[in-house]
């Protein structure tokens, strides 16, 4: 939720919404299906409660609909530009990089499933008379 304030609800915060859920939905630690939709459900609410603060006057507005588009000014553009640019950098690396790990998790615990199914089928056609 800070990150949504932070950067506006509509910059960084879905980036990381969806790879969390993403990363709970391919963990087996999360087999049962309403774990993860309870997720998609808070990361969703952890984007949308700032926004509608915003938009109720609670919170001051990050963003603002003016001709053709949307305009953003989040509290974290009001660093010097260094910081603007260092904390955007970092959400990047940040963000491949998670990316990159989960699917290199993902690539590895598949492919040692794939092996362990290869040798059983060859200790299954060892046992079995053809």
């Amino acid at each position: 939720m800070s990150i949504a304030r932070l950067w506006s609800p509509f910059l960084a915060a879905p980036g990381l919404a969806a790879l969390t859920v993403m990363v709970s939905a391919m963990s087996p630690l999360y087999r049962r299906r309403s774990f993860v939709v309870a997720m998609a459900v808070l990361m969703s609410g952890a984007i949308l409660v700032p926004f509608a603060l915003e938009m109720l006057g609670v919170l001051e507005p990050t963003t603002r609909s003016v001709a053709g588009g949307i305009e953003f000014f989040p509290p974290g553009m009001k660093l010097k530009a260094t910081g603007q640019y260092l904390t955007a950098v970092m959400y990047v690396i940040a963000l491949v990089a998670a990316s990159a790990a989960l699917g290199f998790s993902i690539r590895g615990g598949e492919r040692s499933m794939r092996e362990r199914l290869l040798r059983i089928a060859w200790q299954l056609r060892q046992l079995v008379p053809t």
